[in-house]
């Protein structure tokens, strides 16, 4: 579905989020704004930090207001207790820290420490890798698309003030059994896949050749 959606966007530029993903309020406007002047020497994806809301609270009208919710344990990166190599990379302590005045959209940080399993809600130029579309289901469907990213080259480069939030804070007891059974589905179908990348790109960054298969 992620690339019939993308085969039929009629914009230079794709969002890859999930149904259930809120943003930040104005964001199509800030993010349009931002790509208009964006200065991109290669290939580049914009990652947008995502965060779990308690689903008692109003959603935020800034980041500002993000911030102070996070500090109220009411709102936490996206899957940091289920999953927390899911959303990792972004560095959100570090985007929390990000001086900024004003509200235009601009660069935080660059992702500096990739990890295999990484899965962004990112902006990014409509040639990036099609989703694979032998992964079914739960797991291993996003993060195989940004880990061939990666391998192609592509930089990663966190926006601030936008965001984006999921309602309710997701919990391992909240989780039901078939999204771990077909988890273990699509992980036994990974090994043929970077074997594959490795072949396309020529090159192997994190090492995954080398690791035994799942």
């Amino acid at each position: 579905m992620r690339n019939l959606a993308r085969k039929n966007c009629q914009s230079k530029y794709v969002y890859l989020t999930d149904i259930d993903i809120i943003p930040s309020f104005k964001q199509a406007e800030e993010l349009n704004r931002f790509l208009q002047t964006s200065d991109c020497k290669k290939r580049c994806a914009y990652v947008i930090p995502t965060y779990e809301l308690d689903e008692r609270v109003v959603f935020p009208a800034n980041k500002s207001d993000l911030l102070r919710l996070s500090n109220k344990g009411l709102a936490r990166p996206f899957h940091q207790k289920v999953f927390i190599f899911n959303q990792f990379a972004t560095n959100f302590s570090k985007w929390e820290h990000a001086v900024h005045h004003g509200s235009d959209t601009r660069i935080s940080h660059m992702v500096t420490n990739f990890e295999f399993l990484y899965e962004p809600f990112y902006v990014a130029t409509d040639d990036a890798p099609i989703h694979d579309e032998r992964f079914v289901g739960y797991g291993y469907t996003r993060n195989t698309q940004v880990y061939e990213m990666f391998v192609a080259g592509y930089d990663f480069y966190v926006l601030t003030p936008v965001f984006t939030c999921h309602w309710g804070m997701s919990s391992r007891r909240s989780r039901p059994a078939w999204r771990e059974q077909q988890n273990n589905e699509n992980r036994r179908k990974f090994d043929n896949f970077k074997r594959e990348v490795f072949a396309r790109y020529g090159r192997d960054p994190l090492d995954m050749i080398k690791r035994k298969p799942n």
